[in-house]
This record gives C-alpha cells, structure tokens and sequence, in this order.
C-alpha cells in the first residue's frame, strides 16, 4: 500500500530543493517555478487529509467501564454504570452501551441501553429500578462514535450478578422426642431444594411465625451436600420463649434468601396438673342405661392442658378399657359433656375418670365420680286385655284384666291410662293403680257405662316403683260397640301447585285392612294430626274394595289453621273416633323479590368488570332461602340458566364482589337477582343495566413530523395523526411530549383533538422551543372513561 508523504518531509524537500536553486545561480528563475509548484502539492494533500478526517470513525475509545450491582434478586440488576471519557473525545460525539455476550461481542438481537452524549456532565447510566439481565449477558460493552458510526473495538466490564438465593428448601419437620414440657429432642429433617445452583448452605433459626425469626441468633449452618439433610437437635434444649416454629433459609455467599419453609414446634410433655373434679346424676329411668350431664372443675392450672379425656372406670383410679367415653376441649366458661338418653353403661363401669391432656399424652393420674344408676321398672305386664259389654257408642263397660310380669323384682305396681295410640297417653289421670301384691289385677268399667274420652283409643298399661314408670308399656286397642274399628292404612298426598297457599293433586287412602265395619272414608281437613280443623268433611267415599284417592282441582286454597289431612272411617253408627293423618306440605315458589340491584364498573378495560353488586333484600323474607344472581340477556330474561352467585339469606342486604378483569359474556346487558327456596325460583326477578365503564382499546394507527426550523432545540412543522382504523370508542386524540417511546414528559399535553372521522393535524409554531428531555411526540386515544394506557410515538428529529 503506497503512503502519502507526510507535510514535515515534504517540507524537507522544499528546503533542499532551495539550497540547490541558490547554488545555482544561472537556474534561479527555474528553481522559483519549482518551489511554487512544490507548496501547491502541500496545500493539496493537507486538504485530502482533512477530508479524509471527517469521513473516518472515531479514533479514541472510553478509558474504563465500572459496575456495582445492588439487586438483591438474582439476574436483576441494579446501579450505576460508569463510564471513563476518552482522553481525546475530538473524533467522537457520543458513547454508546450495550450487552455483550463477551468482552467485545454485542449479545444479538438487543439494542443499545443507552446513548450518551459527550457534553454530557456524568458519563453513566442510573439504573434507578431494577431491570431483567438477559439470558446470555455476561458484560457491558461502551463504544464510542461520532455521525460516521461506532467504533469496532470499546471497552467491557464483567457483569458480577449479585443475588441471595431464590431456590428454597421444599420441607422442613420434626417431632419432638422429649417428653418434658418446654425442652426439645430429636431430628430436623429438611428436604433440599429442587434446584441447588445458587444454594451453598441452609440456616436454621427459631421463628416467632411461620415467616418470622424470632431473633438472629441461627441454631446452626449447614452446608448443602447435595441430598435432603438431618440435623440433630440436642435432648434437652430449651425451647425459647416466643419461639413456635422451626425456619430454614436458603444461603449464599450474598446472603439469605427471603422466604423460609417452616415446621411448626409441637412441644411433647404431659400435663401435670389435673381436673379440680367431676360429677354426674343420672336421669335416665331405665335401670342399666344412662342420661345426663357430666360437669368437669377445670385445673387450677390449666397452662400445660389441651383437652379433658373421659372414661369409664372399674375402681376410682383403674379405666375399663382404652377407649375414651367422650373428650372436653379447654375453653372459657363450664365443661360438659352430655350423655344421651338411652347410654348403656358398661358391665363392671362403678366410676366416671377424667385426665387432663395435651398433644405429649395423657396425665397418669385423674378424678373419678361413682355412677349412680336411676331404674324404672325394665319388665312389663306379660298382656292386657279388654272387651267392651256397652252398646252404646262413647260407653265403655267390662273389665280390664292383666296378667302380671313374669318378673316382679323392681315392680312396684301397674298403672292403667287412656292413651292417643298403642304408645301415647292422653292427656289425663291414671285410671286406676294397681298394686302387685293385690289378688287379681283386674279394673272393671260399670254396668251403666264409662265415658271413653273422645281421642282414647286404647287402654295402656305401664309398670311402675319408686323412681317412676318403665317407659313402654302394653296396649289394647279399644273396641267401642258402633263406630267402625277399622282404620285406613295410609293417607298420602303430593302437591303439584307451586303457588304458596294453594294447593292441588291426589289425596290417596289405603283401604283397611278389614273392612267388615266400614261403609265410607270420610276426608278433613285437620288443625293437627289428631284433631279436625272442623266438622265440614271435604269428600266422602263409598267403600269400593279397593284404595280410594280425592283429587284437590288446581288452585285449592289451603285454609287458615290447616297442617294436615285426616280419613276417618264410617258406618251408621258413626264415625270411628281416631283417623289416619297426613302433614300437608305446601310447596310453593317465593313470591317476596329482592328490592332491587345496584352495580358501578370499576374496571376500565372494555369488556371487563369489576366492582360489588349490592343487592337490597326483600321486605319480607319469610319464603326465601337465597338469592340467586344471574347475567341477563335484557330486563327480564336469564342470558342462560347457570348463576354467577347463590347468596344465602342472612336478614340483612347482601353483596357479591367481581373481581378485576371479569369478562362480561357476549350478549349480557343486565344483572338479575331472583328469590329461591325449596320448591324454586321466583318466576320474576329484579335487574340492573350493565354500564360498561372502559378506556379505549383502539389506537390511532401512527404519527409523523417533519421539521422545518433549522435552529437545534426549536421546532416548526405539521405533526400528522392517522387515526385509528377503529373509532367507535374514542372521543379526542391526545397529544403529549414524551420523555422516551412511551413515557409522557409532563401529564399537560401539548393539544387534545376531537375526533372528526378523518385523520388530524396539529401545527407547530416556528420557533416553537422543545422542553428539555423530550425525545417523541406520543398519541393516546381517551373518552369519557380516560385514556388508552398505550400510544403511538415518534422520535423527534431535531434539524
């Protein structure tokens, strides 16, 4: 490659050539030609020289690049960069940092982190948040540059990524093996965490909660081996006060990780102080069976109980067996347990025992009460039996004989009573008492007659002694000379009607069994079921030999008082005095709506809300059960049949709250809110229009501007706007400054257009003066509801 002469050795050569010419007197008119050509040749090359400067790439490089990372979170970074100048910055404009994947290597397909100026006073970049490193960075590069490009070789400074683990171990647990309350024993087993890579040991400590230590003092470190660890904690060690978990974090040589698994403490050790006393009194009235409340003194100290664990005891300190009667845990006010009626005592149980208890086990010693076992008579008359002489309907005569129990030992006397059925008694005195030492158990109804009261229909007899009668006893049907003594099997009824109050559908009676007596079955209306409502039948049947049915037309009203059906069975004699019954069971729909439904969008995004429905409860809830909500197709009618909510009544208002960013289904424009309860829905309901709150999604498609004011930092020019493809949602165009691509300088912008369906304008004054830090033009669409949270922008070519 041929050089050009440099401007000194040209120089040298005139001064020769000068010498020569004066040596030579008789060329001196040739040598002046020669020296003038000679400073020609110089002015020439010293201007291709200049020219060739201006062209070229700069020539100096940035004398350093530092960086401290102070990100705590690993691949996150945070600082400053700094930046050393170049100690000649006369060939460059600007410095320009980059990732690099090496020392001098640009990491591909990322753009520049920064381009600084050289007028710049500091030449660094703040990183004032932290921002992501990218998978594969490992240095930052700075070149400097000038308007020809950058040049090829900078300076590099190692990425040194700082960052406590984010890796935690999965588990943590421990049982405790010392069962002295307040000391600890035994193995801490942690499982290790999934991915090591930036672990190097695990620190246990005690922890005040699940997340919290209880002081920085760790228990110990342990180096990870790359298997789940066991450590050994020491018998004996006392438990800290406060202290109610075992924590383990993750450790590095930047520190602990954040976040900890723990292993809650349960500290094994029984109680040591035991339940002041217990007591128990039976009522239940058969003999071997118990019923009744069994009242626990708590201990006078109750620091180390948990719970009471109830036994049955052979002796006052001796369990039957292992298995606890009952457990009482500790709270405020009085400790009970009840014993439900009909409880078996055990075979050899004399005594009630109580321990204390806590998650170590049971106390060795308790209190015990002795069992006294209240007994009615447990055997009953072998038979009774009855005919009536009397041929009057409502007279009774004859004689009620009983043959006595085979076993008298805890019978006292037997007692006769009018009873409702085969087991209830009516509600009046004894008929006769009978001792068990009289002759013959016999009570004889006189010849003239016995009223029999109008709900008896047997004659009961029970057996009885001192602490009351057995609770089941004999029956004998009463069979009145007249009146039938057959009854129907069955009555059943189900209503089809879902209007409250009404009623319709098939009363079905099942025929006697035998209906020699019978002629007809006779349907009322009953107050309950025993008693008629009133004398007015609604249907009598003839007797066909079959199951008979009434069929109730729709819209039956159910009078006032009516709980039941009745059948009663007839001849000419009369009715029989008891009937079969069946409750009434009204099925019917609410016809009480919620007062109203009120719901306010919070959520700006179109097509999504948020916000609480509030939803004012009916005035009178005595037929509902929930509210059911719903989205609507319009005013009164379901978009389909699945609710967004079932709310249960609570007598007060109710809310149901959407959460951010639910979508609002195609086709809903309303809220609905029905009453349910049972037998269903409300038909009507009440609603609510669905006001869509939500910012434009639409943007406008670009922005352009071409300065014409010559003058750096002042600007002049038509900013073009070319509006969104889609308008429906956008009212104005907004127009900002912009400290970057997507930043506003200042919330102020710089003008608002109204839309017009065509694209928009705004000028620029001449002169204008650009603020300081603006870098683009930014567009935002906005309406009622704010503005679009993106934009377009444009880079501001300043001429």
């Amino acid at each position: 490659m041929t050089r050009s002469p440099s401007p000194i050795a040209l120089h040298g050569k005139l001064f020769a050539l000068f010498l020569t010419l004066i040596s030579n007197a008789c060329g001196i008119e040739q040598g002046l030609e020669k020296v003038s050509s000679a400073t020609e040749n110089i002015r020439q090359i010293q201007d291709a020289k200049a020219k060739q400067q201006a062209l070229s790439l700069p020539l100096a490089a940035a004398t350093g690049l530092s960086f401290n990372d102070k990100a705590a979170k690993g691949n996150v970074l945070s600082g400053v960069v700094q930046i050393g100048r170049a100690t000649d910055e006369s060939s460059l404009t600007h410095y320009v940092l980059y990732w690099g994947m090496d020392e001098q290597t640009i990491l591909p397909q990322t753009q520049a982190l920064a381009k600084i100026p050289k007028e710049s006073p500091d030449i660094s970049l703040k990183m004032q948040w932290a921002i992501p490193k990218p998978s594969g960075a490992t240095h930052f590069l700075v070149r400097t540059g000038n308007k020809n490009g950058e040049m090829k070789e900078g300076v590099s400074a190692l990425i040194r990524d700082k960052g406590v683990p984010e890796h935690s171990s999965v588990g943590l647990s421990f049982v405790d093996t010392n069962i002295n309350a307040g000391k600890l024993g035994g193995d801490i087993l942690l499982s290790k965490a999934l991915d090591e890579s930036d672990v190097t040991h695990y620190v246990l400590y005690w922890g005040k909660d699940e997340a919290a230590k209880l002081n920085s003092e760790p228990i110990t470190t342990i180096e990870k081996t790359g298997e789940n660890l066991i450590f050994t904690l020491p018998e004996n060690t006392v438990l800290p006060q406060g202290a109610v978990y075992l924590l383990a974090f993750a450790k590095n040589n930047d520190g602990e990780a954040a976040i900890a698994v723990g292993a809650k403490i349960i500290d094994l050790g029984v109680p040591v102080n035991a339940p002041v006393s217990v007591a128990f009194v039976d009522v239940d009235p058969i003999a071997g069976k118990l019923n009744g409340r069994i009242s626990v003194t708590r201990a006078a100290n109750e620091k180390d109980v948990s719970e009471y664990v109830i036994y049955w005891g052979s002796d006052k300190s001796t369990k039957l067996d292992a298995k606890c009667l009952a457990k009482i845990a500790k709270r405020d006010g009085e400790l009970f347990v009840d014993i439900p009626s009909g409880t078996i005592k055990p075979e050899n149980a004399t005594q009630l025992l109580v321990f204390s208890k806590n998650d170590g086990g049971e106390m060795a010693e308790g209190v015990s009460a002795t069992i006294i076992d209240k007994g009615v008579p447990e055997h009953a008359a072998v038979s009774v039996s009855y005919s009536d002489t009397n041929p009057a309907g409502g007279l009774l005569s004859g004689i009620v004989e009983i043959t006595r129990s085979l076993n008298e030992s805890d019978v006292k006397a037997y007692v006769i009573y009018w009873g409702t059925s085969a087991a209830r008694k009516l509600n009046s005195p004894a008929i006769a008492t009978l001792e068990k030492t009289a002759e013959k158990l016999a009570h004889e109804f006189p010849a003239v007659g016995t009223m029999k009261p109008a709900d008896a229909t047997h004659i009961l007899v029970f057996t009885k002694n001192d602490d009351g009668e057995m609770a089941t006893g004999l029956n004998q049907l009463i069979v009145d000379r007249g009146v039938p003594v057959n009854f129907a099997v069955s009555l059943s009824f189900a209503d089809t009607e879902l209007a409250a109050g009404k009623l319709s559908g098939n009363a079905v009676i099942t025929k006697a069994a035998d209906e020699w007596d019978v002629t007809h079955y006779v349907l009322y209306w009953g107050s309950n079921a025993s008693t008629k409502l009133n004398s007015t039948p609604i249907a009598t049947l003839a007797k066909t030999g079959a199951n008979l049915s009434q069929t109730l037309a729709a819209g039956t009203v159910k009078p006032t008082g009516a709980t039941h059906f009745m059948v009663f069975t007839k001849n000419a004699d009369g009715e029989m005095a008891t009937g079969v019954s069946q409750l009434i069971v009204d099925k019917g729909v609410p016809v009480n709506a919620a007062v109203s439904v009120a719901f306010a969008d919070t959520d700006l995004a179109a097509g999504k809300l948020a916000g609480t429905l509030s939803i004012t409860r009916a005035v009178n809830e005595s037929d509902i059960m929930q509210y059911l909500l719903y989205w609507g197709s319009n005013a009164s009618t379901k978009l389909n049949s699945t609710p967004i909510a079932t709310l249960a009544k609570t007598g007060a208002n109710l809310s149901q709250t959407l959460a951010a960013g639910t979508v609002k289904p195609t086709g809903a424009t309303h809220f609905m809110v029905f009453t349910k309860n049972a037998d269903g829905e409300m038909a009507t309901g009440v609603s609510q229009l669905i006001v869509d709150k939500g910012v434009p999604v639409n943007a406008a498609v670009s922005v352009a501007f071409t300065d014409t004011q010559i003058a750096i930092g002042k600007l002049s020019g038509v900013i073009a706007i070319t509006k969104a493809s889609n308008e429906s949602d956008i009212m104005q165009y907004v127009l900002y400054w912009g400290s970057n691509a997507s930043t506003k300088l200042t919330p102020t912008p710089m003008a608002i257009l109204a839309k017009t369906g065509a694209n928009l304008s705004q000028t620029l004054a001449a002169g204008t003066v650009k603020p300081t830090g603006a870098t683009h033009f930014l567009v935002f669409t906005k309406n009622n509801d704010g503005e679009m949270a993106t934009g377009v922008n444009l880079l501001i070519s300043d001429k």
